[in-house]
């Protein structure tokens, strides 16, 4: 293919040192394209910085830190308090629920009372009419079966 010719340094041919010089070349150019992506980037980072760094100027220094701090602040305790006021109210309104549920049961024992008694004078006349007058009673004072049962088996 190629003649060969006389040899230059270390043994090497003239066809083998062009094409090494072609390498060196190639090398070349992919070191400066590197180093030009390499040089973007730093660019880019410095930048970057310089940005962070004007954006860090513009933010209030000393006095002005401290008192947007205290904003912060102030402004977490407010949420914090009117989480505070709103479980208050959440608490009242179960204390009130409880109230209102213990005077229902009161209301229930009583006409319960009431209805044992009912029942009793009623034992002697015990029909249809009056064991369907026992569960509607029954069904409106809430109250279970087992409580109308044993009233009715103690007449």
């Amino acid at each position: 293919m190629f003649k060969k010719t006389k040899s230059l340094t270390n043994g090497q041919t003239t066809l083998e040192k062009q094409q090494q010089r072609k390498g060196n070349l190639a090398n070349q150019i992919s070191h400066s394209l590197t180093n030009g992506r390499v040089f973007e980037q730093r660019k880019r980072r410095h930048q970057q910085r310089e940005t962070i760094r004007a954006e860090e100027e513009k933010k209030p220094s000393g006095r002005g830190r401290e008192e947007a701090f205290e904003q912060r602040r102030e402004a977490f305790d407010d949420d914090e308090q009117r989480r505070e006021e709103e479980e208050k109210r959440w608490t009242t309104r179960e204390r009130e629920e409880t109230v209102v549920q213990a005077r229902e049961e009161e209301r229930s024992v009583f006409l319960l009372g009431n209805f044992k008694s009912a029942l009793s004078t009623m034992c002697g006349t015990l029909n249809w009419g009056n064991i369907i007058l026992i569960v509607l009673i029954k069904v409106y004072m809430n109250s279970t079966i087992k409580i109308l049962i044993s009233s009715s088996r103690s007449c």
